[in-house]
């Protein structure tokens, strides 16, 4: 009875822990990407206008 309830609950949890995880690692890979197009723009030099 109580397995029944378990089983969607974990995979939902799951699901979630990974959708986070994935958001987490695509945040990180946009800002470094941003990142290295402004530095880029910029003429090998970071943005001066980020300090």
């Amino acid at each position: 009875m109580h397995t029944a309830f378990l089983i969607p609950l974990i995979t939902a949890l799951l699901a979630v822990t990974a959708t986070a995880v994935v958001a987490g690692y695509a945040t990180v890979i946009a800002a470094y990407w941003f990142e290295l197009r402004s530095t880029e723009r910029h003429g090998g030099r970071p943005n001066p206008s980020r300090r």
